[in-house]
């Protein structure tokens, strides 16, 4: 297991925001694509107690000094240099069985493509209403474009990639080295589930 231990730091303030012509330069155009030159990025600065512990806002609060943090390289890097980009774990379906990536290809994305598409249609009726439409549907715009294209890139990539074939070999040389007969089982029952939810038409 992986065992994430966390300080909740309850003051946290902006200290810098780019120009929305620099924050999403390139709109959705750009997105996903490389090289992509977006200064999507805030800089925030959190706060504590006198006393170093986490607190809520306050004027007597002072800026948080870790023991320890990831030092920045402003020489930038080297060819062959170790480098990694900072995020919270997410999750991965590089391990799913072939009846799992076939339920994604043939129902779950392409109902997410379009339940995206609709809401995107929704969105385009009435952030022309006002300015404040247009502010407060903004942020639901630009998530609903990143799914929205991340999506049929996923479907695209499943077919140019040929995973399902692949996969399938993966499976097959499986079950000739489990004696046991319980890989087979596991994938049968797992094939059997998404069956079933292959008649559910509602995925959003």
């Amino acid at each position: 297991y992986v065992l994430f231990t966390f300080e909740r730091l309850r003051d946290v303030r902006i200290v810098y925001v780019p120009p929305q012509s620099l924050g999403n330069f390139g709109g959705d155009t750009d997105n996903f694509e490389w090289p992509r030159h977006t200064a999507d990025f805030t800089l925030l600065r959190a706060y504590v107690g006198p006393n170093g512990d986490a607190a809520e806002y306050s004027e007597e609060n002072v800026p948080y000094k870790p023991t320890s943090f990831i030092k920045m390289q402003k020489d930038g890097v080297k060819e062959g240099e170790f480098v990694f980009l900072l995020g919270f774990p997410g999750s991965t379906m590089r391990y799913a069985p072939t009846s799992r990536l076939e339920y994604s290809d043939q129902v779950a994305v392409p109902g997410m493509i379009a339940d995206f598409g609709r809401k995107l249609g929704w969105i385009s009726r009435y952030e022309t209403d006002s300015e404040e439409a247009a502010m407060k549907l903004g942020g639901s715009k630009k998530g609903l474009l990143n799914e929205f294209k991340r999506s049929k890139g996923k479907l695209l990539m499943m077919k140019k990639l040929k995973l399902l074939e692949e996969r399938t070999k993966e499976e097959e040389e499986l079950i000739k080295l489990d004696a046991s007969g319980d890989a087979s089982r596991t994938l049968s029952r797992l094939a059997a589930i998404y069956d079933e939810l292959k008649g559910y038409e509602d995925v959003s």
